[in-house]
Formats: structure tokens, C-alpha cells, sequence
């Protein structure tokens, strides 16, 4: 996808000093708060987010959400939350339509490096209605690696006002390989743990200790099926088909032999 704009001395300097090492490293979700932040500075818009989902499935898997003009104190999306959201009027709207939306672009045609506005398609009116069923105007998608059926991407919402410039596409199309590279040194350094919820990774530490799905469900206080939903959204976000590969994708360390209890 051809992008045509210019950027100026100043946009170079932002780019230069975006995700500098000291923020790339703060603990935390798979982007930083802070450099949500700064993409929020970078391209002004009412809010930024980033989510995991596997579209294949009809999954969210994690999020974070930021809120520029918000005094509340940014936290990621907990399961709960995302299956309330998956579960919503919106949310069953989304997966009815996702496959006929630009949004689904870069898994349609494997480009997955282009950076996208809604209105760079020629979507149906469901589109629209979407958009006035979460109160947006105008979006912008920044597509990052996927791993196996799960995507990735960060998202850039306007709520009213104009649309996303094509300089303003090309300020995030210059920041994504930096994007790109954060997420997999947070990833590498915090083992695959770094992409899953808090939820999910207090599951598996449980798991790395060898217990059996009973066993985990008594102790968090959740019934064997939803370990076993768990376990296939964890097996999902890391790329794995088992414990025990989970567990090393995760970089955790067993106590006892893996159960093998499905």
C-alpha cells in the first residue's frame, strides 16, 4: 500500500527519540503505557489501544486501552472484561462483520506491514453503524506481527473531527518497525508470559507447578471448563499445543512433571 506525504525535521526528532530503550524496558503489558503515550502524542487522537484476538475463532485475547484526556490510571483489560466485550451487542456485531471490514485486510491479504484507515475501503454501511455503535468517527490500524492465528495490532480512534492524514499514516508507518521491535524484546526478555493477561499468566504459574486442571480450578476459585477454555486461549496467543510447551514458551520453571490432564 502506497503511501504519498511528507513529515517534517520535527516528526524525525519524535521518531528518533520514540521508545527509547529506558521505556521499551518498563515492566508491564506488551507495549509500555508510555509508549502508548507517546504514539497518542504522535498522532492525536481520543484514544489508542492494542489488542490480541484470533479472528479465526472469534477471540479477544488481551488489550490495553488508552485514554489520553482520561485522569484514570491506565490498566490492562482483564479476561472478564474481554469476554464481556466479546460478548456485547458491539462485540457480536464486530465478529458478524469482520471478514467483509477493512480491518481484516491483513489477514485476507498477508500484508500485514501496511498501515490502514477505515477509510481506505469501501465497506458496507455496517461499518458505520459500528462506528456509531462505539461512538468513533474515524480509525487507523497499525498491524504487527501475528503468531499462528493470533493477530496483533494497535488501534487509533477518533471520536469526531477529521480523519487520519496520510502524514499522519506515514509517522506511524516510519514508528511500526520500532513498535514491532519492542514487542519482541518484551516477549523474549519476559518469556511468552509478556502476551498473555494477568489471568493467564497467574494460571500459569499453577500450571508450572504441575497441578491438575481440578487442582487449578479449586485453588482459583473456577470450574475445570474454564481452565480448559484458558488453556486453549493461552495455547492460541503462544503458539503452542500443550503444557508443557506453554510452560517453556513462558520461560517458567516446573516443580513437578507437567499433568497431562486435557
Amino acid at each position: 500500500m502506497t503511501v504519498q506525504a511528507t513529515v517534517t525535521l520535527r516528526d524525525l526528532k519524535r521518531l528518533e527519540e520514540f521508545g527509547d530503550s529506558r521505556r521499551s524496558r518498563e515492566a508491564g503489558e506488551p507495549l509500555p503505557w508510555s509508549v502508548l503515550r507517546e504514539l497518542a502524542e504522535l498522532v492525536p487522537c481520543d484514544s489508542v489501544n492494542y489488542l490480541a484476538m484470533d479472528p479465526y475463532r472469534q477471540r479477544l485475547l488481551a488489550g490495553q486501552d488508552f485514554m489520553p484526556a482520561s485522569d484514570v490510571a491506565p490498566a490492562p483489560c482483564s479476561d472478564a472484561e474481554l469476554e464481556s466485550m466479546a460478548d456485547s451487542e458491539e462485540g457480536r456485531f464486530f465478529w458478524q462483520h469482520y471478514w467483509n471490514w477493512g480491518c481484516s485486510y491483513p489477514e485476507r491479504s498477508g500484508d500485514c506491514a501496511s498501515v490502514i484507515r477505515s477509510s481506505d475501503f469501501d465497506d458496507d454501511d455496517s461499518l458505520a453503524e459500528y462506528f456509531r455503535m462505539i461512538g468513533v468517527c474515524h480509525g487507523i490500524v497499525v498491524p504487527l506481527p501475528p503468531r499462528g492465528p493470533v493477530v496483533r495490532r494497535v488501534h487509533f480512534w477518533r471520536d469526531d473531527g477529521g480523519d487520519f492524514s496520510d502524514r499522519e499514516r506515514l509517522l506511524l508507518m516510519l514508528a511500526r518497525p520500532r513498535l514491532v521491535e519492542m514487542q519482541e524484546a518484551s516477549m523474549s526478555d519476559q518469556g511468552g508470559a509478556a502476551a498473555l493477561s494477568p489471568r493467564q499468566r497467574e494460571l500459569m504459574r499453577v500450571v508450572a507447578a504441575g497441578l491438575t486442571n481440578r487442582q487449578i480450578g479449586r485453588r482459583m476459585l473456577i470450574t475445570d471448563g474454564t481452565v480448559r477454555k484458558h488453556l486453549e486461549n493461552i495455547y492460541r496467543v503462544l503458539g503452542v499445543t500443550n503444557r508443557l510447551e506453554a510452560v517453556a514458551a513462558c520461560g517458567a520453571t516446573a516443580q513437578v512433571a507437567i499433568a497431562t490432564g486435557a
